[in-house]
């Protein structure tokens, strides 16, 4: 959840002030978190809890960690700027994504919008009467896509799929001017007049009908009398004009540098390289006045003929393509309403790229500009999660995971056959070590568990198994996390090679009894013991689970494994880790009676669809997915190779945030490939997506032969690189939140410039929770100080005390009792400019609570400190 950053009103001051500076002193308001803790994406903090403090202590300053972390990777953006007139489409309650129609969150745009492009006007003719009239733009079905565009792009990128048909619906966009009553534009006392179209001035031409109208821009105005002559400039280049006779009210002969027309009013005339509409041609017959002619010098000329494309230019112009009027026909010569539809003049560009801008074709003054993206694609503070090889037995990926914040890079797959001509790609590392991915397997030294409680998904390297069963020695196994590289010796109590260790919180269930081997449970009702015994993974069995990425998203390393009947199991696909029974898929139909061996079927969780294989009456592989579930295994991960290069091998799973409009998250699975000819390398295949928007099919690069890229419509964006003398590369790109379009309707002299992403800073650091007796380690930073002052000392510090305050002493230096917790900012008792937060309750519980309000901003804090009352999940803040 985003903290909200609002202020309320400052909670008043209470007998809290022991600790407190004076004047000038640095704590900061509690509605700035997570500053100073967090600022402009970089981190500047420790963390600091009790050495005697019990599990909740710890829960608290883990979920307080991972929530400043998460800040960190999540750098600074800045929003589009905009000048002169301008709407985005998109709306506070409905944005515009990869694959959404234009008209998603607006329909159409009015003066409320665009007030004075659209504004509504007036219409004046010589008897006096006056026509009221409204603008609109109605939206189309304009398409956001990526790709191409049918080669129209170089390299694909997201577009608008404009089109260049105006008819049938299929406009980018509609202009509509509706009258509020009908206007005989046939008439002569309304030919001649003016009115404005998206703030240009128009005039009425001779020859309009009810089924043509003809509208001619202002261009210059100029009155010249009879015999005078002017010099103007129109777009840089001199003109002289000049009357050189008034034959009668209709005619006026003019000339213009050096070239002269006879011209009758209500025309245009081209004269080399300039239009000239003869407006007005006024004769006045007693010779002691002079008669005069109003122009418009650049005027253009539009006829708008009912049903067809729009025509500019003089005699009877030019089509203007992608366009088509309609003409609202109210009587003889009348109109109320005229609509022209838009789309795009040429084939070649029948698209706005993104970045780029569309002016209207037409009356001007207005453009269509598909300014940005909220996170551009490749960016710098985007996730990246990156596959390749060493070009031999080895294939690798880089990530930055959740916990560490840190990158890693992984060998994750090993060709096991030393035979050259014969590759067996397993799930181990570059040493041939296996990583197990199924809850309770046992794991020998050297090997790996991957374990994920809670969703703090980690990689177990078992460093040493020191137990002897029946021995009075003391029995110990050691972890190195692979991502955090945190060695974690788990003492085995009592004698049997068994206990409990917690991580983040989390309870897992250590067995090593038989003195070799390792297997690592958890969840509810889980006990000691391995996988096969059927019980000891409890309600659920775990199957490839997943490891949380930098950003929110998720990676999971896939591998062949058996299923068994009549057990449930727990698939990455469905979104929250919490919700098991999105996750559980139950092993109940895995039998062979009326299908025979190896009968294909199916396990959809979230959006991912397994595919298994029945191998008994009690097993079934599962080695594959479907991920339009059409039948078809699209991503194999089964362990051995076939007749097919691309059905065998580990691949990995990318698993998205849930997007809008879809309750999970979609999936982007990547398959090994064999390589190299005669197939003796691994190789990484082309990336397929449980999203129908992911597809590389016409979507190679000009600019680089060997690469493609595809998109999802959460905004995950991939590059498939299969450049020469590689094994094939993929680099997809996560974004930190769905990607949101930015298209702007604007005047056509308005600047919009788009936003931008910096990187975070990312990791907190290894070592950035600290123990109270260790704060000597991290006091030149800010600290956030979770516990009481009864079990951290520092807390006590911070309350002026040098020794323990429990109890009673606690609550009459705070005023925090029983089922309150306190939030409370300090200056460091160690730095100067620096803060310490004090997050505390009566009991671990009260701690823990109190934490939950910071982290979700629920409900929202200001002030240097507050009290919540924690009888309840929901703690609340006491006035």
């Amino acid at each position: 959840m985003i903290i909200n950053l609002k202020k309320i009103a400052p909670i008043a001051v209470s007998a809290l002030m022991i600790g407190m500076t004076a004047a000038g002193a640095v704590a900061a308001d509690l509605a700035s978190y997570p500053a100073p803790f967090v600022e402009d994406g970089f981190a500047d903090v420790a963390l600091v809890f009790g050495e005697n403090a019990d599990t909740t202590d710890a829960i608290a300053a883990f979920d307080i960690g991972i929530d400043l972390q998460g800040k960190a990777s999540a750098g600074t953006t800045t929003t589009t700027a905009t000048t002169g007139e301008t709407v985005n489409l998109a709306t506070d309650n409905t944005k515009l994504y990869f694959g959404s129609i234009i008209k998603d969150a607006r329909t159409s745009l009015t003066k409320n919008e665009m007030s004075t492009l659209l504004a509504d006007g007036e219409l004046s003719d010589d008897g006096g009467t006056t026509y009221d009239y409204s603008q609109d733009i109605e939206l189309g079905s304009t398409s956001i896509a990526y790709g191409k565009s049918e080669a129209a792009i170089d390299d694909p990128t997201l577009y608008l799929n404009v089109g260049t048909t105006a008819t049938g619906g299929s406009f980018l966009y509609r202009y509509k001017l509706t009258f509020d009553k009908s206007v005989n534009v046939s008439s002569s006392d309304v030919q001649g007049n003016s009115f404005n179209i998206m703030g240009q001035e128009y005039t009425i031409g001779s020859r309009s009908t009810n089924s043509t109208l003809y509208l001619y821009g202002a261009g210059i105005k100029k009155t010249l009398n009879e015999g005078e002559s002017a010099t103007m400039t129109v777009d840089g280049k001199e003109y002289t004009v000049e009357i050189g006779g008034v034959s009668d009210s209709n005619t006026a002969f003019v000339t213009v540098n050096g070239l002269q027309r006879k011209c009758d009013e209500g025309n245009t005339y081209r004269f080399v390289d300039i239009d000239i509409y003869v407006k007005n041609v006024f004769h006045l017959g007693k010779d002691a006045q002079t008669s005069y002619v109003e122009l418009q010098l650049g005027a253009k000329k539009l006829k708008f003929s009912n049903g067809n494309k729009v025509k500019e230019g003089i005699g009877d112009g030019t089509s203007i393509k992608g366009t088509n009027a309609n003409l609202t026909a109210s009587g003889v010569g009348q109109i109320s309403a005229l609509h022209v539809d838009i789309a795009m003049k040429k084939t070649k560009t029948d698209h706005i790229a993104l970045g780029e801008s569309f002016t209207d074709p037409v009356f001007g003054g207005l453009k269509v500009s598909f300014s940005d993206i909220t996170t551009p694609l490749d960016d710098a503070a985007r996730d990246k999660v990156y596959l390749d090889t060493d070009y031999s037995r080895n294939a690798r990926i880089t990530f930055t995971d959740f916990l560490s914040g840190k990158e890693n890079r992984i060998v994750y797959a090993h060709d096991g056959n030393d035979d050259s001509d014969t590759v067996t790609p397993l799930l181990a590392d570059s040493s041939n070590y296996t990583y197990h991915v199924v809850e309770g397997e046992y794991a020998k030294e050297n090997e790996y568990i991957i374990v994920n409680s809670g969703d703090y998904g980690r990689i177990l390297e078992i460093s040493d198994i020191d137990v002897t069963i029946g021995d009075s020695e003391v029995d110990t196994v050691t972890f190195i996390d692979l991502l955090t590289d945190e060695t974690m010796e788990v003492t085995l109590n009592g004698d049997d090679g068994q206990d409990t260790y917690t991580m983040n919180g989390q309870t897992y269930h250590i067995n090593a009894t038989d003195g070799s081997h390792v297997a690592i449970t958890w969840g509810a009702l889980a006990s000691y013991g391995a996988e096969s015994s059927g019980t000891a993974c409890g309600t659920y069995t775990t199957v490839f689970p997943r490891i949380k990425l930098a950003k929110g998203g998720w990676l999971a390393f896939l591998d062949q494994v058996t299923l068994k009947n009549s057990t449930n199991y727990i698939f990455p696909g469905a979104y929250a880790f919490a919700e098991e029974d999105a996750y559980k898929a139950s092993a109940d139909n895995f039998n062979s009676s009326g299908g025979g061996s190896d009968t294909q079927g199916s396990l959809k969780v979230g959006e991912v669809n397994y595919t298994t294989f029945v191998i008994g009456n009690d097993t079934a592989y599962l080695k594959g997915i479907d991920v339009n579930n059409d039948g078809t295994v699209n991503c194999w991960f089964n362990s051995t190779v076939a007749s097919a290069a691309s059905k065998g091998g580990p691949a990995i799973l990318i698993l998205e945030e849930y997007r809008t409009g879809q309750t999970n998250g979609d999936a982007i699975c990547v398959p090994l490939i064999l390589t190299a000819g005669s197939g003796h390398e691994v190789g990484i295949n082309s990336p397929v997506s449980t999203d129908a928007k992911f597809s590389f099919t016409d979507t190679e690069w000009t600019s680089d032969e060997y690469k493609k890229s595809a998109l999802t419509k959460y905004g995950t964006y991939t590059i498939y690189d299969k450049a020469t003398g590689s094994n094939y590369m993929v680099t997809m790109y996560y974004p930190d939140e769905e990607v949101q379009a930015n298209i702007y309707f604007a005047e056509d002299t308005a600047t919009i410039s788009p936003g931008t992403t910096t990187a975070g800073g990312g990791s907190l650091g290894i070592g950035a929770a600290v123990k109270d007796s260790e704060v000597g380690t991290v006091q030149d930073k800010n600290l956030v100080v979770i516990g009481g002052s009864c079990i951290n000392t520092v807390a006590a510090k911070l309350l002026g005390s040098t020794t323990p305050v429990c109890g009673s002493g606690w609550t009459d230096l705070t005023g925090v009792g029983i089922d309150q917790a306190l939030i409370k900012m300090f200056d460091s008792p160690y730095t100067d400019d620096k803060v310490a937060l004090l997050v505390a309750g009566w009991e671990g519980k009260d701690t823990y609570r109190a934490a939950k309000v910071l982290v979700t901003g629920t409900p929202v804090l200001s002030g240097e400190e507050v009290k919540l009352n924690t009888v309840s999940t929901d703690a609340v803040v006491v006035e």
